[in-house]
């Protein structure tokens, strides 16, 4: 299980990778766009934060649900400065680094 086999340093370096680099992008960016009172930002979320499975991707899916959350609370903040968040929960993609997985059939509810 994920809370097992994942060390602090894998859940730091999964955090940072998943929510602390748009964070950071954001702090970068934002006060050029409330400004100009325009701009939209697009974070990369995924349909892990609604169905975590409880291996090695539990982090991710735990960073992924931090950045969503993220997301809506930046969107209220600098919506009256005339800009928009969006968030973008794509589900699984095969790419190569996802060959061999097996996907399983999800719910959603």
């Amino acid at each position: 299980m994920a809370f097992e086999v994942l060390s602090d340093e894998d859940w730091q370096r999964i955090l940072e990778v998943n929510l602390l680099v748009a964070v950071r992008l954001n702090r970068a960016f934002l006060p050029g766009m409330i400004e100009r009172k325009s701009g939209v930002v697009i974070h990369i979320s995924s349909v892990a934060h609604r169905l975590p499975f409880p291996n090695s991707t539990l982090a991710y899916a735990a960073a992924k649900a931090a950045l969503t959350t993220y997301s809506k609370g930046l969107a209220k903040a600098v919506a009256p400065k005339g800009v928009r968040v969006s968030t973008i929960s794509p589900g699984f993609i095969e790419t190569s680094g996802a060959k061999g997985k097996e996907f399983r059939e999800c719910r959603f509810y």
